[in-house]
């Protein structure tokens, strides 16, 4: 089942480091093309983006601005 090995290797690379150090050598080790693993493991990785986003843009009320000056 290549399709097992495909989220596999995209779950192995949401990691900041796993994309390429892990998940990518991981893929071609499990047989699959590189073309396929790559480009999944790549957008896999950029999944995390949107959600921390979001989760900063609601923590805006909270933080503290600090003074604009010379410091």
């Amino acid at each position: 089942m290549d399709l097992i090995k495909i989220c596999l290797v995209a779950l192995v690379s949401v990691s900041p480091v796993g994309e390429e150090i892990i998940a990518i050598p991981a893929g071609v080790a499990m047989g699959l093309p590189i073309f396929i693993v790559a480009p999944v493991a790549a957008a896999a990785n950029f999944l995390p983006v949107p959600v921390i986003s979001f989760i900063f843009s609601l923590n805006m009320d909270y933080t503290i601005y600090l003074p604009r000056g010379r410091y």
